[in-house]
């Protein structure tokens, strides 16, 4: 029906369920981990609410936009929260056995140095973020 909304779909940096409802675990937004956000708003609003990585919306909003073959492999790199990548391979997004697949923020890097927000000391996301980015701006 034109004019009315018939879903809402959410980004969210973070680990999605399967089924698209459920944040699992979200280093940098505190407070989101283990989260079903699909089910209450789904409720609320009374029509379908659908979750999933911030990255697989952008990189399927680039996909559309710069008007890419939908039937090759595509990698998306985008840094923000901290350093997110999609992986897109034969018109279908690769979210692996736990939703995680090519996550490559939480990627030990030698020489990196800090605390994570996942906990980790070595994250490669210490050096390829947002955060990162405005620490070089605020020192220099």
């Amino acid at each position: 029906m034109e004019g009315k909304i018939s879903a809402v779909a959410i980004g969210i940096p973070s680990i999605v369920s399967k089924d698209k409802k459920t944040v699992y675990s979200t280093p940098n937004l505190k407070g989101f981990d283990n989260i079903n956000l699909g089910d209450p708003l789904s409720k609320y609003f009374g029509i379908p609410v659908f979750i999933d990585r911030d990255v697989n919306f952008l990189l399927q909003s680039d996909i559309a936009g710069l008007g890419l073959d939908a039937d090759k492999t595509i990698l998306g790199f985008y840094i923000g929260t901290g350093l997110g990548n999609a992986v897109y391979i034969n018109g279908k997004f690769h979210y692996g056995k736990n939703g995680a697949a090519g996550e490559l923020g939480h990627i030990p890097l030698r020489g990196a140095h800090g605390q994570c927000g996942c906990g980790g000391k070595e994250c490669s996301e210490l050096h390829c973020s947002g955060k990162h980015l405005q620490e070089i701006r605020a020192e220099y």
